[in-house]
């Protein structure tokens, strides 16, 4: 992080800055960086945490997020070996030949009774401007590079427990937008909305497609 600030306003509650957040990848995978941002704002309710135990985010704002994403001969998505200590190196997770028991630790019902409630969360406003999203599958023979770019997304009244709206647009191999989604639903729905339903949200503008920047899918292995 180059530099962030905090900022205590009372018509405006609390706001956060990041600026120039980078997240380096396994070197196993690549040398680039799997998440660049250049400029994170958010802006939280302080008397809705006090008074409502709410955690009310207004606004939270990325502006010229980049994310790398690669998927290796195996299958195996770099982002899942970001937080596993057993896969920085050389090696990958699975290839090791020790073997683990897990243990589970029973916790007394009057430690759980101690349990503190976690708010309620509700974030008011999501924007991201300007994201690319960058896939390189070495899974197949030569890589495949499924570039996303001007990715701008919007949501507002963001619940992990009620169904809200978001859209997205972004340019595939094209030099202007053309995909587009627009969904309405839970986060935990996503996954149905894409694998049943993709057709009623996503759409893609074909004609817009340039064959030279097509032409160029197939990455050099990195």
């Amino acid at each position: 992080v180059e530099q962030w600030r905090l900022e205590v306003r009372h018509e405006k509650g609390l706001t956060i800055g990041v600026k120039g957040l980078s997240v380096a990848d396994n070197r196993v995978f690549s040398k680039e960086k799997v998440l660049t941002v250049d400029l994170i704002d958010l802006n939280t309710d302080i008397l809705a945490l006090i008074v409502r135990r709410e955690i009310v985010i207004a606004k939270i704002e990325v502006s010229d997020p980049r994310v790398h994403l690669v998927r290796n001969k195996d299958g195996l998505l770099n982002v899942q070996t970001l937080f596993d200590k057993s896969a920085s190196g050389n090696s990958i997770p699975g290839n090791s030949t020790e073997s683990s028991v897990p243990v589970s630790i029973a916790v007394p019902e009057s430690r759980k009774k101690e349990a503190i409630a976690i708010p309620q969360m509700l974030i008011q406003a999501v924007r991201i401007k300007n994201g690319v999203l960058t896939f390189v599958d070495e899974s197949t023979e030569p890589p495949l590079n499924i570039p996303l770019q001007q990715i701008d997304f919007q949501a507002t009244h963001v619940s992990l427990e009620k169904s809200f709206p978001f859209q997205a647009k972004a340019s595939l191999w094209a030099d202007q937008h053309n995909v587009a989604a627009d969904v309405r639903g839970l986060l935990s729905d996503l996954r149905d909305v894409a694998e049943d339903n993709v057709s009623d949200v996503l759409r893609v503008d074909a004609d817009l497609v340039d064959d030279e920047f097509a032409g160029h899918c197939f990455a050099d292995p990195l």
